[in-house]
């Protein structure tokens, strides 16, 4: 019955997604998609991997050919380029809008089948299938997906980081003992750390303001620690450590495959920031990430055993260290809310 009501909900779902997809008559009123397309037919394939890294010189990177101003992920412009070049044989903007549109619908479509997977994880089937609901009849991802710009994407991947935290929050309780024992590869945590990652290094590929939702990571830690009895914890933070450089390595991975031109290059392994994209980490990552996730984390765990509080005292310190150094080069904006966070998490009275 639930399956039933589910390929309903799907077949709703395409019909409004894909229902007027190229309306306006290639006008091109909404500014953000006209943008998008703009850059997107100023960009080029590149012949090869290390030309596809070579940041000063890739015809992929917006800023190399006359749209400096391009402060996007490169994912979907990138990947709508390479589609449109092997659907059509001749690719002007007419064409791009369809390839794009009909990319972010179908990113759209993903996400509501993603939404019926975490309310099943989460609760049930029929959750599940009253949550697509809510997505598919949603009169903002409707409109979303009828454009060419990085909403739909970074919707679609951020949900999915979502299920992989909610999969990890909820996963079997198993002996700190058990965990230990098994390879990495094998652990369940490990896999949803690692997918976890991947789907945030895909989002932040699309746009780089959802790197605060690597806060679900630690969170959903947080959650499955305290589902263990309190003398188990101390003997599961080796594994939430190992899980942790997991799902950010997972991160840079794909943020660096798909994002190549937030740095220097010119090969894989030049990753010294871009001049013209250090923003991302000085105003984004580096509060985002670093702050926020400590920030969680100090105001939850509680070490019990002497050696762990010197550990957690140590690492204070330094990530204290960090947010200091990122707050002095932060927008206002940015250090602002860093500040109230900070306050509200270990309750200093105002």
């Amino acid at each position: 019955m639930w399956i039933i009501a589910l390929f309903l909900i799907i077949a709703a779902a395409v019909y409004f997604r894909f229902t007027g997809l190229f309306w306006g008559e290639y006008s091109f009123l909404h500014p953000d998609e006209r943008f998008f397309i703009q850059v997107t037919s100023h960009i080029a394939p590149v012949e090869s991997l290390g030309a596809y890294f070579d940041t000063a010189r890739s015809t992929l990177n917006p800023h190399n050919v006359g749209d400096t101003f391009f402060v996007y992920g490169t994912f979907p412009i990138i990947a709508t380029r390479y589609i449109a070049n092997a659907v059509f044989t001749d690719v002007f903007w007419e064409q791009l809008l369809q390839t794009g549109r009909t990319f972010s619908a179908v990113m759209d479509l993903v996400t509501v089948l993603l939404v019926y997977l975490l309310g099943t994880r989460l609760f049930n089937r029929k959750i599940g299938v009253l949550g697509a609901a809510f997505s598919a009849f949603a009169v903002m991802q409707i409109q979303q997906s009828h454009f060419f710009t990085a909403d739909s994407f970074s919707t679609t991947f951020t949900t999915l980081a979502l299920y992989f935290a909610a999969r990890l929050a909820t996963q079997p309780v198993l002996e700190p003992s058990l965990q230990e024992e098994q390879k990495w590869y094998k652990s369940e945590s490990a896999r949803n750390s690692l997918w976890f990652g991947v789907a945030m290094g895909f989002a932040m590929a699309c746009k780089i303001n959802t790197a605060l939702m690597v806060v679900l990571l630690p969170a959903a830690w947080f959650i499955y620690l305290m589902r263990h009895p309190h003398g188990q914890r101390d003997a599961l933070m080796g594994t939430v450590l190992r899980d942790m450089v997991i799902g950010a390595a997972g991160t840079f991975l794909l943020f660096r495959i798909f994002n190549p031109y937030a740095f220097s290059g010119p090969g894989f392994l030049g990753l010294i920031p871009n001049e013209k994209s250090r923003w991302y980490f000085g105003d984004v990552l580096i509060p985002a990430v670093g702050a926020a996730s400590v920030v969680l984390l100090a105001q939850q765990f509680q070490p019990a055993s002497h050696q762990n509080r010197l550990a957690w005292l140590a690492f204070l310190i330094i990530t204290g260290c960090l947010a200091l150094v990122a707050s002095t080069a932060m927008a206002k904006r940015t250090r602002l809310l860093l500040l109230a966070a900070v306050r509200n998490a270990f309750h200093v009275p105002t």
